[in-house]
């Protein structure tokens, strides 16, 4: 499994068919996704025409396997088939055979501005919301009230503070 941040698209012709590339979405699948329409996690949109390039930014890193690229609406079906001449999806391995589990950071809690949080979950519950949303990459829980904060994106943790109440818990492979 891998925590997918971004999508990286190159046009095959930019003169020519940049505007075929346009009102894309890019979705996120655990297992392989089955025909039809789009089923898994949305990762990104981009709605202009391309271009040349285009990095398409997830809004979350989104975990998963498989990736696949979609015309967004109903508008552009006339349009022809989507042609690339390269795609490239950035992330990070995020678990290995099959193992997904949490370090624990006692007595340290993340300080950042994005975060979900829940009330009067225990931790363990605090644990399972976390990987049930397949987008979860790590949580602050704070013993005494209790709290879950939920992290979505590592990157916009500020900084750690030391938390006689709370422990902070990473989304790790073993």
């Amino acid at each position: 499994m891998y925590s997918i941040g971004s999508v990286f698209i190159v046009n095959r012709d930019s003169q020519v068919t940049g505007y075929f590339l346009q009102d894309l979405e890019v979705h996120v699948f655990w297992e392989e996704p089955s025909p039809g329409l789009p089923n898994g996690t949305v990762c990104a949109t981009h709605i202009p025409p391309m271009g040349v390039t285009a990095t398409l930014q997830c809004e979350a890193p989104v975990i998963g396997r498989y990736l696949r690229i979609y015309r967004r609406s109903s508008e552009t079906v006339g349009m022809p088939k989507l042609v690339f001449c390269e795609v490239e999806v950035y992330g990070r391995r995020v678990a290995t055979c099959g193992v997904i589990t949490f370090k624990t950071s006692q007595g340290k809690q993340a300080i950042c501005d994005k975060t979900e949080v829940h009330y009067n979950l225990s931790v363990i519950s605090c644990s399972i919301l976390c990987l049930q949303s397949r987008v979860c990459m790590a949580y602050n829980y704070v013993r005494q009230t209790p709290v879950c904060e939920l992290i979505y994106d590592i990157s916009v943790i500020d900084r750690f503070e030391a938390s006689a109440i709370g422990d902070f818990y990473e989304l790790i492979s073993e």
